[in-house]
């Protein structure tokens, strides 16, 4: 698709533009390495406050599992979007 449905999808790409830029800006501002522990416990908040359906109440064991699977989603997605931006520049250059 040419255009975005909503400003929703530019949140993983920005969160991975985020967290990279706080690794090379964190060596001449140190602060900006507390981004990835901020991230990280947003995530694990957000793990141990959302259930899923079904029965009962997930352990630990399962929320530290969701947090996981949050991190791998939300990077995956901000890659892959980025990476399709980057092909459709490298294509339309070659055009």
């Amino acid at each position: 698709h040419k255009q975005f449905t909503s400003l929703r999808q530019l949140a993983p790409p920005l969160l991975v533009l985020s967290l990279a830029g706080s690794l090379g800006l964190g060596f001449f501002i140190p602060l900006a390495w507390l981004f990835w522990p901020f991230y990280l416990f947003c995530v694990l908040l957000a793990a141990f406050f959302i259930s899923p359906s079904g029965d009962g109440t997930p352990s630990v064991k399962h929320k530290f599992a969701m947090a996981v699977a949050f991190v791998i989603m939300h990077v995956s997605w901000g890659l892959g979007f980025l990476g399709s931006i980057l092909k459709r520049f490298e294509h339309d250059s070659r055009d």
